[in-house]
């Protein structure tokens, strides 16, 4: 209980720092599409996965890690996000401890083994064998009947279009191996 009231106070700060972790529908040009809660009018990388609300542990990673100013620049990049329940998948107390701020730096590599240069769509990426995240990490992509695979995360919501790039919505959290010592 404490845990969960202390991961609640960090996203109640980082709101106030500037990071938005909820977005009323009144926030964005685009418009919600009541099917889907996707922006039908494309808006940065950072805003479109935002609008939603239905990405909150993301979003708060990419605070922590500063890596949402990356998302609001120019881009292209793709951005592989994980469902909120891909990430209710991780122990409560590992949800708790790695978004504190003082673990970005155990939360980047996790974070940026999920953006891609370049704007790629779902098509793309399956003619590909792999794609190479920005941090250099190469992912293997896989397809299965009709379903595409990334590592292994099944692309669950495929192309979701904003100004500086591509949104790929997955199952999965692509946690990186751990470095070599």
């Amino acid at each position: 209980m404490k845990r969960m009231f202390l991961f609640l106070v960090i996203l109640s700060l980082m709101s106030l720092a500037g990071c938005k972790v909820q977005v009323e529908n009144n926030d964005f040009a685009g418009e919600v599409a009541p099917q889907t809660g996707i922006v039908t009018q494309p808006e940065d990388l950072l805003s479109t996965i935002e609008a939603t609300n239905r990405f909150q542990s993301f979003v708060t990673g990419l605070c922590n890690t500063r890596l949402d100013e990356l998302l609001q620049g120019p881009g292209p990049y793709t951005v592989l996000v994980p469902t909120q329940e891909a990430w209710n998948t991780f122990p409560q107390y590992l949800q708790t401890d790695l978004f504190l701020p003082q673990n970005s730096a155990q939360l980047r590599p996790i974070m940026v083994n999920h953006i891609i240069a370049g704007r790629l769509s779902a098509s793309d990426i399956a003619t590909r064998d792999t794609v190479l995240t920005i941090a250099g990490k190469t992912l293997p992509v896989r397809r299965s009947g009709t379903d595409l695979f990334i590592g292994s995360a099944k692309i669950v919501e495929p192309d979701i279009p904003a100004t500086n790039g591509m949104i790929q919505v997955v199952n999965y959290v692509l946690v990186p191996p751990p470095a070599a010592p």
